[in-house]
């Protein structure tokens, strides 16, 4: 009515004449959260709704009745509450709303309309299902956290989440983001805690991360980032902690050139840079301007990093620094007397706890305990540097190309059957003969069978870090130890038939192996209980070496165990029945030394009924085993079953009319076609079509005879579990792979 009585704002003023600003929209308000818990379920429990009412309409994890919630709480939290569902985009309409969680939950959330939450300044959606941030800048300049860790976002970073100008923390760690980092992160000066760790990001890391003068963490670690540090971290004056480490870790090439000195960080005390490429020395004026007599924590650890370790740092009273597998001659002598450095370590071990020396190895590089000391490497392996955590004179730390170019010298590639593109620094190495990459350019296979590779191959290509396949079958005269394999952690397959090795000493540590090839080798003596730690072995062949004693039967944790193959050895003793391996659907044993009977029991545990298409396999050719081919092995379908040249003198009559059995031959020729009678022969010991019956042998005296001669039956021919390879990849690798 008067100039000094201006209509006031009011956010809850819905309608035109109000005299009061007391949220007249308070139903509505309910309505909304009514909207939110109606497709929201608890998993294996009630409705969300129906606990809200329980509680009689209390505001969700607030304990407030709705509508004193949203004059006065302004938050939901809805964390790990066991919810699943759809966020309803209605949640953006509370006009008070500051802060939403819903994180720990199987819920997915449309951000497109998130720019109606104007007040709205914290948001956590951490491990959800939500797949987009796109509408996020929507926001506008309110939003101060956003939490997204461990979401399956994928793709870049939407650029409109650079428009959040008043953003303080930033977290998307673990999201499947990739690409390259854009210079617009700079946008975001007010940040204090930004965390990318875990992603795809690739690329030079831009300078304009040094814009955000306000950022005390800085944590990017496990990614692919390439080129070099950011001269701008020299420039951030609150930086406290930075960890850029593990940039190889994913098939990248890792963050390279020199290490910066972070003159003017004063605050910065913890730094994590390991496992790149950072050459040269340490700065003498690192952190110069940094307070002495705080606690440090420096880990430059895998590098390529030279020279001495300056005795500049002797200036910290108390430090951790990690300096393992970097090419470092000397340690200076003063740092040896800083008693409270390495968690006093260096008190008790003097120069050792920061270093080991030159041509010994320890496990982390130095010494850590008393009863733990650095180790001498032999003559062949020692090596010229200080920290070293295996033994070696190849280099610890190498690119992928360098770890191949190493391995390709070190063998003398030059005369390899095939070496297209191999060292041509023109060509990726993912068109290197032999050679395939993921999508990130990472090797995952080196195949290089009947390739004329003669030479004892370097441990270092088990530093490859996407390694899944190595196989050098067909190359007779090559070695390939073990030692060193645990660091091939994602290693599944290891072909090496047909080489000659004669031991498997180390197998142990590959503790990741699927498949595993060491057919047609010298390997000898009683079988290596070590390939018993291989716990996820879907595939074991061993078949023609010179293994003697008992048949394997220690599988009881192999359980994920498909394929066995023992074919032509010297086995002896009695048939195992293998009933604890339940997945067990390829079994050769076949021209051993086996005598007794074939348990009743055998493979009892494998499903009767196989997966769809698939063949149960078993192959005891060749042997003197003896009695009746038992009636309980009708359980087993699908079976392809090899019974020729042992001692049997019966076959159970249910057996014979199994039309699933040896291809329908069962039922299609009864008994024949599983055995022929005795006083019979058939060149695989059964009938398996009609122009290839039993023919009349009087001198065979038991069933299955596969030869009509004296001395048939005493180990037989070549299994035809070889002519059945394919049957095996179709098996098990094709569901492996």
């Amino acid at each position: 009515e008067t100039s000094g009585q201006p209509c006031v704002p009011c956010i809850g003023s819905k309608y035109l004449g109000m005299t009061a600003c007391d949220d007249p929209d308070a139903g509505d308000n309910i309505a909304v959260l009514m909207d939110l818990i109606k497709p929201l379920k608890e998993k294996n429990g009630p409705t969300v709704a129906t606990g809200l009412m329980k509680r009689k309409s209390t505001a969700l994890g607030t304990g407030l009745p709705v509508t004193k919630m949203m004059k006065k709480k302004r938050a939901i939290n809805l964390d790990n509450n066991n919810l699943l569902g759809k966020i309803p985009s209605s949640i953006w309409r509370l006009p008070y709303l500051e802060e939403l969680t819903v994180s720990r939950n199987i819920v997915s959330m449309d951000l497109t309309r998130v720019g109606q939450a104007n007040t709205l300044r914290y948001l956590d959606i951490r491990q959800t299902i939500v797949a987009l941030l796109n509408g996020i800048g929507k926001i506008g300049s309110s939003m101060q956290v956003l939490r997204a860790d461990r979401t399956d976002i994928g793709g870049r970073i939407p650029e409109d989440l650079y428009e959040l100008e008043n953003l303080q923390f930033l977290s998307l760690s673990e999201c499947g983001l990739s690409g390259e980092l854009h210079d617009a992160i700079g946008n975001l000066t007010e940040l204090h805690e930004l965390y990318l760790y875990g992603n795809q990001f690739r690329g030079q890391i831009p300078e304009s991360i040094g814009n955000m003068q306000k950022l005390r963490v800085l944590s990017m670690a496990s990614n692919s980032f390439t080129g070099t540090l950011p001269e701008s971290l020299n420039d951030m004056p609150r930086l406290r902690a930075l960890s850029l480490a593990d940039q190889r870790a994913k098939g990248g090439t890792g963050i390279g050139g020199p290490l910066i000195s972070f003159p003017s960080n004063k605050q910065l005390f913890m730094i994590s840079l390991k496992n790149n490429i950072i050459e040269g020395g340490i700065p003498n004026d690192f952190l110069q301007s940094a307070a002495t007599d705080r606690f440090y924590s420096i880990d430059l650890g895998g590098n390529l990093l030279t020279g001495n370790v300056p005795g500049t740092l002797a200036r910290f009273d108390q430090m951790e620094i990690f300096l393992e597998d970097n090419q470092f001659s000397q340690v200076d002598s003063t740092l040896c007397d800083k008693q409270n450095w390495m968690s006093g370590n260096v008190k008790e071990f003097g120069c050792d706890a920061i270093l080991c020396p030159k041509g010994t190895v320890l496990a982390h590089g130095r010494r850590e305990f008393e009863d733990l000391q650095c180790k001498d490497c032999t003559e062949n392996t020692a090596n010229a540097y200080f920290g070293r955590t295996v033994c070696g004179k190849g280099p610890i730390v190498m690119t992928e190309r360098d770890s191949l170019i190493y391995f390709f010298q070190t063998c003398d590639g030059i005369k390899w059957t095939k070496k297209d593109n191999w060292q041509d620094e023109d060509q990726d190495i993912c068109d290197w003969y032999g050679i395939e990459c993921n999508d990130y350019g990472s090797v995952v296979s080196i195949s290089l069978g009947a390739n004329n590779v003669i030479c004892t191959i370097p441990a270092e290509l088990y530093n490859l870090p996407n390694l899944e396949k190595l196989s050098f079958h067909s190359n007779p005269g090559l070695v390939l130890g073990f030692e060193g394999i645990e660091h091939a952690r994602k290693l599944q397959i290891l072909h090496l038939d047909s080489t000659g090795m004669t031991s498997v000493s180390g197998i142990s540590k590959a503790r990741n192996l699927r498949q595993l090839d060491l057919r047609f080798n010298n390997l000898s003596g009683r079988f290596p209980a070590e390939i018993y730690s291989l716990v996820k072995l879907r595939d074991l062949l061993l078949s023609d070496n010179k293994f003697t004693g008992p048949l394997p039967n220690g599988f009881d944790k192999v359980t994920n165990l498909a394929a066995l193959l023992l074919g032509n050895n010297q086995f002896t003793g009695t048939l195992p029945d293998y009933q604890h391996l339940p997945n067990l659907v390829f079994l050769d044993v076949s021209r051993n030394r086996l005598k007794g009977p074939i348990p009743t029991t055998l493979m009892k545990s494998v499903k009767t009924v196989p997966k769809s298409g698939e063949t149960i396999f078993i192959d005891v050719s060749g042997n003197s085993l003896t009695g009746t081919v038992p009636q309980e092995l009708q359980r087993l379908q699908n079976l392809q079953l090899h019974v020729k040249n042992n001692k049997f003198s019966a076959i159970s009559e249910e057996l014979c009319a199994l039309d699933s059995w040896n291809k329908g031959d069962a039922a299609k020729y009864g008994c024949n076609g599983i055995m022929c009678p005795a006083g019979t022969y058939n060149e695989i010991g059964r009938q398996s079509s009609d122009d290839t019956p039993c023919e009349p042998c009087s001198i065979a005296k038991y069933m299955g005879s596969a030869e009509c001669r004296p001395g048939m039956n005493a180990g037989g021919q070549r299994s035809v579990a070889w002519g059945t390879t394919l049957l095996l990849g179709a098996i098990s690798l094709a569901a492996m792979l």
